[in-house]
């Protein structure tokens, strides 16, 4: 088995006489490139016995020369009982903010061991190599998740003009007073702008029936947004120009009568939906759409949200917002 030895330009000099490394792999790099992890299998000297090491290297130089890249040692945790793991993953997690997290790789916490202590260096060694499985899946999925997104971006870019005069015509009807649900449904199911509502989402669907055939129909969704993992989210739509909130007293506001059905219908979809589960249908997220920021109070829609784990409530300046802060990610990302 070879060992890693160079990462980004760098090589690791490893000088260590009391562990030597069998195995390395990348676990994560800080996003300013000084601080990189790696999980290394290693053989303790002494005993013989084969453990697992998380490893902080940062970068440097060696004896002032530029031209020496390397990887300096900047300390360890040895795996002597997968729980010790957790500790180190909330702390590692934190120092790389936008590197891969540990606890998403599957190294940290696999479920069905969590709890266990490692006794025999027989099963210890079993579960060294399924952990090291699960970090090579883990790794490889998430290329294939970039690869994704690299190619739904340029797919995107090579139509920017479009989305913005979509975008455009899309504010002007948003903005007019005189425009009711209708309109912005029949806008919607007109043009299919599923990137206003985020890059999760892959396509849109307009007026879908639940449960779908061959049962009885019993609901009517808005809209039913695709997401990239296959799954799918609800969208209600209610005017652009509908006040969300009326202040009751000088200390508490009322839902408006066109929010509380909204919420009346979500709540029913969802609770539907996890009775009837589906493939790709498996306890959906529901979004409502209402109003504008003239007549919303953002104090009260968070406050009313903070009660709600499936449901969000954003307004058509919202999602204007998003739409246009969506295409300038997408003309000014590097690929």
């Amino acid at each position: 088995m070879t060992v890693l030895e160079n990462y980004n330009g760098r090589s690791f000099p490893d000088k260590s006489k009391r562990y030597e490394t069998k195995d390395r792999m990348i676990a994560g790099q800080t996003p300013n490139k000084v601080w990189l992890y790696t999980v290394d299998v290693c053989e303790d000297v002494e005993s013989g016995k084969t453990l697992l090491r998380l490893v902080r290297w940062v970068a440097r130089v060696e004896n002032g020369d530029s031209s020496t890249k390397i990887w300096r040692f900047g300390g360890a945790y040895n795996l002597r009982s997968l729980s010790h793991w957790d500790a180190i993953s909330r702390t590692v997690d934190a120092l790389l903010h936008e590197g891969i997290p540990l606890k998403e790789t599957g190294i940290l916490k696999p479920h069905e061991i969590e709890s266990q202590t490692i006794q025999s260096k027989e099963e210890e060694i079993n579960v060294l190599e399924s952990l090291l499985n699960r970090e090579r899946t883990a790794l490889v999925s998430h290329k294939a998740q970039l690869r994704k997104s690299k190619q739904r971006i340029i797919e995107m870019r090579s139509h920017i003009g479009d989305y913005r005069e979509t975008l455009k015509e899309f504010k002007t009807l948003v903005e007019r007073f005189s425009t009711n649900e209708r309109k912005i449904h029949e806008f919607i199911e007109r043009e299919r702008p599923f990137w206003v509502f985020g890059l999760e989402y892959v396509a849109i669907r307009s007026k879908v029936a639940f449960p779908p055939p061959p049962r009885r129909k019993k609901y009517e969704f808005d809209l039913m947004l695709d997401r990239f993992d296959r799954f799918m989210d609800l969208v209600e739509l209610k005017g652009p120009n509908e006040n969300l909130f009326s202040r009751r007293t000088k200390h508490r506001f009322k839902i408006n009568q066109s929010l509380s059905v909204a919420l009346g219908q979500v709540i029913a979809y969802l609770s539907e939906c996890d009775k009837i589960r589906r493939k790709t249908l498996v306890r959906p997220n529901a979004l409502i759409v209402i109003g504008n920021k003239k007549t919303d109070d953002p104090t009260q829609r968070r406050l009313l949200a903070s009660h709600m784990s499936r449901v969000e409530i954003l307004t058509y300046t919202d999602l204007l917002k998003h739409g246009e802060q969506l295409l300038k990610h997408i003309e000014g990302k590097k690929l």
